[in-house]
């Protein structure tokens, strides 16, 4: 077969071509430090690439929700853990106020500082987390608690997908927590045996429902006097007649025994509205009634500057026929307050104040430290199951870890190139085209020009 000048010019042309091509190939997996840059280079590897970025991205996402999870839950252990303190203090105070040797003004300062401390729990009862309540089930958007009441009965579980198909629930139980679901509470037989008919009552009330309720039991309990005082335990001036006294601004005014016009207002001896202000009354002490709906009258709110008629504090024990009751279908915490309707089965009388002078029995209050003690328990167990589940939540972190570091492991392996074995092939490749060209150069046909010089 006879080689031609074309043949072999073709030839070299193609030959270099293919070198041009290998070093484009080259320069390119050294620029992106990868085997292919489209899926026609390596349809395998480009199929087992979009696998590993799927389940990567998968395990990103779980590794975010074990992050709320465990941020959650971090929060929740530390509102936990304030709750056992308060408890732990609680029954420290108790311990105190069940000693008999001790005088009424210790008792004072032992309930006032319960009464902080029930305060702070609706605090840690309404805990948030970036706005969002930590215990009050799915219900996160609304306040477990308020005016006082833990009234959450929303128990579900926030669960979190933090692996496939494994959920794990970053919220608390508030009900276990607050509002004392657990039965062994009021198992309290043996105390009670000591007690009158009312004390077990209300020892029963205390044990059986939720810890708030014990506490504000305890509260009223330690109730030191009959007299009313303010939030610092000062105590609050009356009239002559024991009508409280207010200043300017509306505010009562404390009791100055130097004032000869003032006495000590007494506690309890007047009823207040839904939001703790007083009702008003006439002269005669009989309730003023607000009749803006006649088929629903309401005793109105009492106004120290009111002329027309004028008006004193409502006393609790009304003259006459005239008593107030609670409204059981109000739904309102504390209850409305209406006219006492004896053939209404909605109504409650309001019963006569109690005489809080008597300091309450050491022995009474000393059966609550078992009260406290179950109490205590639960929270121990609450946060027991917390850890619990954060210790099982750091072991699924730590395997999403290793999983993403094998998964990106084996993506780079099928994917990234071998930086110094390409550097070589790219120097090779580019003296074999250096050749190629040296071999080509002398196999072109002389033209004209080759001969003019």
């Amino acid at each position: 077969m006879r080689v031609t000048q074309n043949m072999l010019n073709n030839t070299m042309m193609r030959n270099l071509n293919n070198s041009l091509n290998r070093m484009d190939k080259l320069q390119n997996m050294m620029s992106s430090g990868k085997k292919i840059s489209k899926p026609s280079d390596d349809p395998v590897i480009a199929s087992r690439g979009m696998l590993y970025r799927t389940s990567i991205g998968e395990n990103e996402q779980f590794k975010e929700n074990t992050g709320a999870a465990n941020d959650w839950m971090t929060e929740s252990e530390t509102a936990v853990g304030e709750v056992g303190d308060v408890l732990s203090r609680v029954k420290e105070l108790i311990t105190q106020a069940s000693n008999d040797t001790i005088n009424q003004g210790d008792r004072e300062k032992i309930r006032d500082e319960i009464i902080q401390l029930r305060d702070h729990l609706g605090t840690v009862a309404n805990a948030t987390l970036n706005g969002r309540y930590l215990f009050n089930g799915t219900n996160t958007d609304q306040a477990p608690f308020a005016n006082g009441v833990y009234g959450s009965t929303n128990n579900e579980d926030i669960n979190l997908e933090v692996s496939q198909g494994i959920k794990m629930p970053m919220n608390v139980d508030g009900i276990q927590l607050f509002g004392q679901s657990n039965p062994g509470v009021s198992s309290l037989t043996d105390f009670q045996s000591a007690l009158s008919p009312s004390d077990k009552a209300a020892y029963d009330k205390a044990g059986g429902t939720d810890l708030f309720s014990m506490m504000n039991t305890l509260i009223e309990k330690l109730k030191p006097s009959e007299y009313a005082t303010d939030q610092y335990g000062r105590t609050l001036a009356a009239d002559a007649t024991g009508r409280p006294i207010f200043d300017a601004s509306g505010k009562s005014e404390l009791y100055d025994p130097n004032d000869h016009l003032q006495t000590k207002l007494k506690n309890e001896s007047f009823v207040r509205g839904a939001e703790g202000q007083l009702l008003a009354a006439d002269k005669n002490g009989d309730p003023i009634l607000d009749l803006t709906d006649p088929t629903n009258p309401t005793v109105k709110v009492y106004d120290p500057t009111a002329t027309t008629p004028m008006q004193w504090p409502l006393k609790k024990n009304t003259s006459g026929s005239k008593l107030l009751a609670y409204d059981k279908t109000d739904t309102a915490v504390p209850k409305s307050i209406v006219l006492y309707d004896p053939t209404s089965t909605n109504q409650v009388p309001l019963v006569a104040p109690e005489n809080k002078m008597a300091p309450v029995a050491g022995k009474e209050l000393s059966g609550y430290l078992d009260v406290i003690q179950k109490h205590t328990d639960n929270f121990l167990q609450v946060r027991a199951e917390i850890g619990s589940r954060m210790n099982r939540l750091q072991l699924v972190q730590d395997r999403l870890d290793s999983q993403n570091g094998n998964l990106k492991n084996m993506m780079s392996n099928g994917e990234d190139a071998d930086m110094a074995q390409v550097i070589m092939d790219l120097q090779n490749n580019e003296n074999v085209h250096k050749a190629a060209l040296a071999a080509g150069s002398r196999i072109i046909q002389p033209t004209l020009l080759d001969f003019l010089r």
